[in-house]
C-alpha cells in the first residue's frame, strides 16, 4: 500500500471539502492542480534547468487554473448559499458583515494548499518513523493513548515544514551575538530548532514518551498554525486507524523518494508491505 498517495492523501482534502462546503465530487477538478503547484513552486537549485523551468511553468499554469476554479466556486456560493464555512463567511450577518469575495478566494486557496500537503507529509512521516524504530509499532498498537504524544515527537523529529522564509527584521536586533540589520530577511529554520541539543536531550533520537516536547512543528505564539488543531485531529485518527487495521507492516524502500521541495518535507511515495488489513 502507498501510505502517502493511497491513505494519507485523501484524508485532508476530503476533510477540507467537508469543512469548507466544497462538493467532494469537485476533488478531481482541483486536487491535481495543488499537486502540480507544490511540485513546481519550490524547485531550488534546479530552477535554471530545463526540468526546473518546465515544473515552474506547470505550477504557474496550475495555480491560474486553481484560481479560476476557486473564483467560480466562491461566485456560485455567493449567489446560492450552501453548507460549510465558506458559504457561512460569504453570508455572515454578524456585526462585521460578510467577507468579500476576494478575501474568500484568497483564504480558500491558502486552506486548500497549506491544509493539505503538510498533513499528508506528517501522516507518512509518522508511519515511516514508527516502522524505522523496532518495537515502536507494537508499542503504539498496545498503547493507543500514546498516539498524540507520538505525533508530536514525529513533528519535532521529522517536521513536515522545515523552514519558512517570510520574516523581516523591522529594526536592528541582536540574537546570539549576531547583529541583524533592519530590513534583513530572516529564515526561521524550525527543523534545526526542533533538534537543538540545548533544548531537547538526545535530539536525534525518536522518543515517543518524551514529555517536555514544546517543538515548533506548528509554529509558535501569534504565528502558531491556525489549522494545527484540525491537522492534529486528522493525523491522530489516521494513525490510530492504520495501527489498528494494518497487520505486520514493513517498509519496502527505506529511505523512500522524497517530495522535491525545500520547505515541505515528506515522502513522495511510502510503500508498505503487510500481512493483512483487518
Amino acid at each position: 500500500v502507498g501510505v502517502a498517495a493511497d491513505f494519507g492523501d485523501p484524508i485532508p482534502v476530503t476533510v477540507l471539502c467537508r469543512v469548507l462546503g466544497v462538493p467532494v465530487s469537485d476533488i478531481p477538478a482541483f486536487h491535481p492542480r495543488i499537486f502540480d503547484f507544490m511540485q513546481g513552486a519550490d524547485v531550488g537549485p534546479e530552477a535554471d534547468t530545463e526540468q526546473g523551468r518546465a515544473a515552474a511553468a506547470k505550477a504557474a499554469a496550475s495555480m491560474a487554473e486553481l484560481g479560476e476554479w476557486i473564483h467560480d466556486l466562491v461566485d456560485r456560493l455567493a449567489r446560492e448559499p450552501g453548507p460549510g464555512l465558506l458559504s457561512a463567511a460569504l453570508h455572515d450577518d454578524g456585526p462585521d458583515g460578510p467577507v468579500s469575495k476576494p478575501v474568500a478566494e484568497a483564504n480558500t486557496f491558502l486552506l486548500l494548499v497549506a491544509g493539505h500537503d503538510s498533513t499528508v507529509n506528517t501522516i507518512s512521516n509518522c508511519a515511516m518513523t514508527l516502522l524505522r524504530n523496532p518495537g515502536s509499532w507494537d508499542l503504539m498498537r498496545t498503547n493507543p493513548e500514546w498516539i498524540p504524544r507520538t505525533v508530536e515527537e514525529v513533528q519535532r523529529l521529522q517536521g513536515s515544514v522545515q523552514f519558512f522564509p517570510s520574516r523581516w527584521a523591522t529594526a536592528d536586533i541582536e540574537i546570539g551575538g549576531t547583529r541583524i540589520p533592519a530590513g534583513s530577511a530572516v529564515f526561521l529554520v524550525w527543523a534545526a530548532a526542533n533538534r537543538d541539543p540545548r533544548r531537547f536531550p538526545d535530539p536525534d533520537r525518536f522518543d515517543p514518551t518524551r514529555e517536555d516536547n514544546e517543538h515548533l512543528g506548528f509554529g509558535s505564539g501569534i504565528h502558531t498554525c491556525f489549522g494545527g488543531p484540525l491537522a492534529r485531529l486528522e493525523i491522530n485518527l489516521a494513525l490510530e486507524v492504520f495501527l489498528r487495521r494494518v497487520k505486520s507492516p514493513r517498509l519496502v524502500v527505506d529511505p523512500p523518494p522524497y517530495r522535491h521541495n525545500q520547505v515541505f518535507r515528506g515522502p513522495r511515495h511510502l510503500w508498505v508491505d503487510f500481512a493483512e488489513i483487518d
